[in-house]
């Protein structure tokens, strides 16, 4: 499973105020799979346009409801040098349908974060 996050184009129409309700609604990245899965690994592209907006500290948590998440199955820090895809493994391997993505910090100490591409590797 992929998907996709923006945050506001430089070139924006619209208040900035919704703006920025939209990119504080995307911090904590949900994701339905559809049906449970063994989850093996996460991973994560950066954005590819520029480094602005890219996630430095990030939390992986998994659900099988989408409601209790438990301890993040993983959490570090991506190298602002990183600009391919990245796989993080999960070793407790969870039986999951849902998966956050908490973005704690962005690279440039930015105030929010841009992704190219999220998604998980399963048995």
């Amino acid at each position: 499973y992929k998907i996709e996050l923006s945050t506001m184009p430089e070139d924006h129409i619209g208040e900035l105020s919704d703006w920025e309700f939209a990119q504080d609604t995307l911090k904590d990245a949900i994701l339905d799979m559809g049906k449970e899965y063994v989850v093996t690994d996460f991973e994560y592209t950066p954005r590819q346009d520029m480094n602005n907006g890219r996630v430095a500290e990030y939390e992986i948590y998994f659900s099988t409801d989408g409601q209790n998440w438990g301890q993040a199955a993983a959490k570090g820090y991506f190298s602002r040098m990183q600009t391919s895809a990245i796989k993080v493994n999960i070793p407790s391997k969870p039986v999951a349908r849902y998966f956050k993505f908490v973005a704690n910090s962005e690279i440039s100490r930015n105030i929010w974060t841009a992704v190219a591409e999220l998604g998980i590797h399963a048995e």
